[in-house]
């Protein structure tokens, strides 16, 4: 087949549409219409004279797997070269970053993130979220709504790249002061506290590793905060304990006086990664964010 019987456009249609089996995420990632998805598949159907995708699962047929196998590797070969061949000047670029954290405590970071960058790059502007729930954060990062997140989990898709960083350890906070502070401390004492917790805050951190964690917290929470202030504001001022990741802990500490405590038993940490998209990996705007978050974290 003659290259000048293809329209090269419908590539980057039919990559996406492979990626999502969805002509409104195809469409919304491309920034198209899904009346021009669905035309563009079409016209792609009738050159390979192939149907591409079956059934109501959308079912790849093995043409259409072939051609993506092919395709994808093509076209970020292609990303690639125009990557290198296209600077991104920090200190004069405007372009918006967004960066998701699927994990309260990552927000500490944040501030300081955000003054590495504004040194480099003044006028860049920083879109910082927490994705709640966690699941939402594979689909933002296959429609390249986001551009890079840290995770406490690697996301099962084959589309998504990702480096560890390193673990969270778990710590125990209370207040100056507190009885805990006054013995060593062992689980049968922390079995007869009552304890305070971020709203959602350690779903989905702590797994099937942590079971004797998650008896002990399922039993005695009494308080679920909203934000980190309310939370810390309610350790300072009361015998309530929570148990966070230490560099939320460091915060507390900082702000309001809080003690941090090692676990008693030997509690497993929490693995955290950076997430982006293959077909981000070459872009030099976002290297240079990607190493910065490595950095500060």
């Amino acid at each position: 087949m003659n290259l000048k019987e293809i329209d090269l456009n419908l590539m980057a249609v039919f990559e996406a549409f492979y990626e999502e089996r969805h002509q409104g995420k195809a469409a919304e990632r491309l920034g198209l219409t899904q009346p021009a998805i669905s035309l563009a598949l079409s016209r792609l159907r009738q050159t390979l004279n192939d149907p591409l995708f079956e059934g109501r699962m959308l079912a790849a047929t093995p043409k259409a797997r072939a051609l993506f196998d092919s395709l994808h590797a093509g076209l970020n070969h292609i990303r690639q070269a125009i990557s290198e061949v296209h600077d991104f000047d920090p200190a004069h670029s405007h372009r918006p970053f967004s960066l998701a954290i699927t994990y309260s405590g990552g927000l500490m970071r944040v501030p300081s993130l955000y003054q590495r960058i504004a040194q480099e790059a003044p006028n860049v502007r920083l879109s910082v979220r927490v994705i709640d729930p966690p699941g939402q954060l594979q689909e933002l990062l296959r429609q390249q709504q986001i551009d890079a997140a840290i995770s406490h989990a690697i996301p099962n898709d084959d589309n998504l790249a990702s480096t560890q960083l390193p673990d969270r350890e778990l710590v125990v906070v209370v207040r100056q002061g507190h009885p805990l502070l006054e013995s060593a401390l062992d689980m049968e004492s922390l079995q007869q506290e009552s304890f305070a917790t971020l709203f959602g805050y350690l779903d989905g951190l702590i797994d099937s590793r942590h079971a004797g964690l998650q008896r002990l917290l399922q039993t005695n929470i009494r308080l679920e905060a909203p934000a980190a202030v309310t939370l810390f504001i309610a350790l300072a001022t009361t015998d309530l304990v929570a148990i966070v990741t230490r560099e939320l802990a460091e915060l507390g500490a900082q702000r309001f006086g809080l003690q941090c405590l090692n676990l008693p038993e030997a509690i497993p940490t929490i693995p955290l990664y950076l997430v982006w998209h293959r077909n981000l990996e070459w872009d030099k705007s976002q290297r240079w964010l990607r190493a910065h978050v490595l950095d500060l974290w």
